[in-house]
């Protein structure tokens, strides 16, 4: 127990501001390393001898385009988890509050959902087919790693309300409609409700 809790922490109490600038410098820094860094490095791989690449005409605007719609659709997750989650979307400064507004409501992991357009865009941007794998490879490495620890915090912490929530939004496609809790589950349970220190004493035992 004491090594799972390692890997996932709650965010300490703090103004918005400050969940808001963390959360930028975080996810900002994720992006510019797997969605820049690492995609250019691929690229020049790719355009090396027998690798294949794809180009066409208006490639480089559309790439663009779904770049900037994905970062956007990211920076809303973002801003949603610092303002009314109370924290980061990183799993060692997560959310005292369980997210289920703005993006929240229509998908389980709009920020994963984001990174993918980004990576796609990447490819598309350079036309270098090898980035695609290495996408899908970053989701399901994602999906093994962080999710299941994640899916079990959330189940322990936050009970009927995350199962409700878990229950009704799919988490890798986007609703048709956004999701809206019923009458007994309309407020999302918080961090600062629940003995935290009380519960891990009695799972421990």
């Amino acid at each position: 127990m004491a090594n799972h809790m390692k890997l996932y922490r709650f965010a300490s109490p703090a103004p918005a501001f400050w969940n808001l600038t963390k959360s930028i410098m975080l996810v900002g820094g994720f992006w510019v390393l797997f969605l820049v860094v690492a995609p250019w490095g691929v690229a020049r791989l790719n355009h090396h001898p027998g690798f294949a690449i794809f180009l066409f005409e208006p490639q480089i605007v559309a790439a663009m385009l779904i770049f900037v719609a994905s970062a956007l659709f990211g920076l809303w997750a973002v801003v949603t988890v610092a303002v009314r989650g109370q924290g980061t979307p990183m799993i060692f400064d997560a959310p005292r509050k369980l997210v289920i507004d703005g993006p929240y409501a229509w998908m389980r992991n709009p920020l994963l959902a984001a990174g993918i357009g980004q990576g796609m865009a990447a490819a598309l941007y350079t036309g270098a087919l090898l980035i695609v794998p290495c996408v899908v490879g970053g989701i399901v490495a994602c999906q093994i790693m962080v999710w299941r620890l994640e899916k079990s915090e959330l189940e322990r912490t936050f009970g009927r309300n995350f199962e409700a929530y878990r229950r009704n939004v799919r988490y890798w496609l986007p609703m048709r409609r956004p999701w809206s809790p019923q009458r007994s589950d309309r407020r999302p349970v918080s961090l600062d409700e629940i003995d935290i220190s009380s519960r891990k004493r009695r799972q421990s035992n």
